[in-house]
């Protein structure tokens, strides 16, 4: 209060402008108002400021960069120089800032230029400040330059190397660089370790992520929302929902990014009632969610296939002044595919405000594919093709769904339009962390030094499915070949060559984490081919499905048990207790799977053993009798399969949590 009273003295008026002609004054009201979030007082302060020096001109620029005036930051570094003023060197790091926000390359280039010629390069923090610039730019090249031309670095310099190198996906040389620092005994801050754990996720370097997470323990960084955000998306990315779930608890003051980020975790792993919860909490903290909350929140709803819920959401934002963008409404019309609801989703289309993009139309080509309608996808990538240049995913996608109606001419056709127009698709990769290295795969790949032992393996675990009663989904593989190369073609697949890799060369009690796009029922397995607990991903699912051998019986009843009844996935939870004041409706294949479940384990819980195998014999295939319109012969013994395995052998057991468990495809 005694601060504002005195702000209010020193405002210019007619009787007190001998008090205000003070430099040193001005200064430091300026930067009051600006800490106050007050940057148009600090404009009145200095426009009635009569002698303006270097100081005060400093003051009003970082006013301007601080507050999220970026251009009006430049305006004021390029009047400064025209009324010959000379800078110092506070004022370079506001203004290239600013030139950061924006993304103005060009105007940092000169920024920088000019502080070689004046000298003021060598300073460190203008140093950093130039480094920083670049990276947020983009211009990785550059900023290297101006590190390594650095005579002192300090925390910000690197910070901002590291986060350059974690923003264009450059792992490696963030890890390498963040190696240097310490090794160099650098005292690095929150948001250094907040781009180190970032890359531990993106790389899905878990056990790396959890020496870093000691070490934020170690150095009083734990409490920090730029490192709990980064520990919450790295524990998602690697498959670990509960470690997410404990970095976001042990944060006592969470800022919109913490908040965004187990938002994505949750709707990663369609923790779909979770998600809601977390908008709900949000709320009653006064804390306003953002477009990016409400996308994540659509995201949810889309791979739960909550077609109302995602209504209503998509609705709200207008109530918060939200106005919906391209990726909202490609949210909604992947919501809509994905449930079927295609025309539906071409009015939303035909609704929007602003013009249809890439992404948009994409959305409806995945709906198109997943339901065969080749007709609307052709539309839809017509459109795309409009918008001039695309990527390669676009002619994938339709692609793909010419191949899956058996339409194989017109898939190679979209798939030469991919050649002719010099689109390049890049490769996917699968990898997988052992011995203190990322190995990566690619489909077919021959190159690694163990590829004999892992295509050995491969072949070992597919004849031994195809045995069991196994059919690979092909319908994806492109052309008119036998069934044999068909099966080739998803045998080789390059997650499952990680997996076979870790099954080879990891020790047993190491839990392998991967992504399959294969289909449920080649989990169901009675045998003891693996001794790793596996954790697979389906339709960007991730769930622990094989429990390794050394289980007793009981123990893995137990476990079945207490994994569909304890709310370990809440579509899970509201579709199989029948709860009335859930809106959630399952779909029929998610209902019956989850029917099967109940059966199954009411039955475990009540006959003796010697009655088990006679049960699953007779009462189950009636079950799947009575249910026969509802499902595939197919997909009837894929369940069947599934779940007799559980109950025989009591070694091995697969749980769905999916919107879409026995219909999965390849992931890409």
């Amino acid at each position: 209060m005694l601060v504002k009273y005195f702000a209010s003295y020193s405002m210019p008026t007619s009787s007190n402008q001998d008090f205000y002609q003070s430099p040193l004054i001005s200064h430091h009201l300026i930067n009051f108002y600006s800490k106050s979030q007050q940057p148009l007082h600090s404009l009145q302060i200095f426009e009635e400021t009569p002698i303006k020096s270097s100081t005060t001109w400093s003051s009003i620029i970082s006013s301007f960069a601080q507050n999220e005036l970026p251009c009006l930051a430049i305006v004021f570094f390029r009047r400064m120089l025209h009324l010959g003023v000379r800078p110092d060197d506070r004022i370079f790091p506001s203004a290239t800032k600013a030139c950061a926000v924006l993304s103005r390359c060009d105007i940092g280039r000169s920024l920088h230029c000019f502080a070689l010629k004046t000298g003021f390069d060598v300073d460190v923090f203008v140093g950093s400040s130039v480094v920083d610039m670049y990276a947020k730019c983009g211009d990785i090249r550059d900023a290297r330059k101006a590190f390594d031309g650095m005579p002192d670095r300090n925390v910000v310099s690197w910070s901002g190397m590291i986060y350059g190198y974690t923003q264009l996906g450059e792992d490696e040389e963030a890890l390498t660089l963040f190696k240097q620092a310490l090794w160099e005994d650098l005292d690095v801050n929150d948001f250094t370790f907040s781009s180190v754990v970032w890359v531990c996720g993106n790389s899905r370097l878990l056990e790396l992520g959890k020496q870093i997470h000691g070490l934020c323990l170690k150095m009083s960084y734990d409490s920090s929302s730029f490192v709990g955000s980064s520990l919450v998306s790295m524990s998602s990315k690697c498959g670990v929902i509960e470690g997410a779930y404990q970095a976001f608890d042990e944060i006592p003051v969470k800022n919109l990014g913490m908040w965004r980020a187990m938002l994505i975790a949750c709707a990663r792993h369609t923790h779909t009632n979770k998600t809601f919860d977390l908008f709900k909490q949000m709320e009653s903290v006064w804390m306003k969610p953002n477009f990016i909350t409400f996308l994540c929140v659509l995201y949810a709803c889309s791979h739960a296939g909550l077609v109302e819920e995602g209504q209503h959401y998509f609705q709200l934002m207008k109530v918060y002044g939200i106005e919906p963008t391209d990726q909202h409404y490609a949210s909604m019309v992947d919501l809509l595919g994905r449930a079927g609801k295609l025309q539906v989703a071409v009015s939303v289309i035909n609704e929007m405000h602003i013009k249809p993009t890439e992404s948009v139309w994409g959305a409806l080509l995945t709906g198109c594919r997943i339901h065969g309608d080749t007709e609307l996808a052709a539309y839809a990538a017509d459109r795309v093709f409009e918008l001039g240049p695309v990527s390669s995913g676009m002619h994938v996608l339709l692609s793909n769904a010419y191949a899956a109606a058996g339409r194989y001419e017109e898939a190679a056709k979209a798939r030469k339009m991919l050649r002719d127009r010099g689109v390049k698709k890049e490769t996917g990769l699968s990898w997988i962390e052992g011995g203190n290295r990322v190995h990566k795969f690619a489909a077919g790949d021959r190159s690694h030094a163990k590829s004999r032992e892992i295509y050995r393996k491969l072949e070992e675990l597919g004849d031994e499915m195809e045995r069991a009663g196994y059919v690979a989904d092909t319908s994806f593989v492109l052309g008119e070949v036998d069934s044999d190369e068909k099966n080739q073609a998803i045998r080789y697949h390059s997650e499952r060559l990680a997996i076979a890799f870790g099954l080879i060369a990891l020790p047993p009690e190491r839990t392998l984490r991967g992504c399959l796009g294969i289909s449920s029922r080649i989990q169901a397995r009675g045998r003891d081919s693996f001794l790793h607990p596996v954790v697979l991903k389906i339709r960007n699912t991730i769930e622990t499905v094989l429990l390794w051998p050394s289980f007793d019986g009981d123990e893995v009843l137990s476990y079945v048990i207490h994994q569909l009844t304890h709310d370990k996935n809440e579509v899970v939870w509201s579709a199989k207790m029948g709860n009335e004041d859930c809106t959630y409706e399952a779909s029929i294949s998610t209902s019956f799977v989850l029917c099967m479940a109940n059966v199954l384990i009411s039955a475990c819980r009540k006959i003796p053993d010697s009655c088990k195998k006679p049960f699953a014999w007779e009462i189950l295939p009636r079950f799947i009798q009575s249910q026969e319109v509802m499902m595939e012969s197919e997909h009837r013994a894929a369940c069947l399969q599934v779940f007799f395995s559980a109950v025989y052998h009591l070694k091995s057991i697969i749980l769905h949590y999916t919107s879409d468990p026995l219909k999965v495809s390849e992931i890409s």
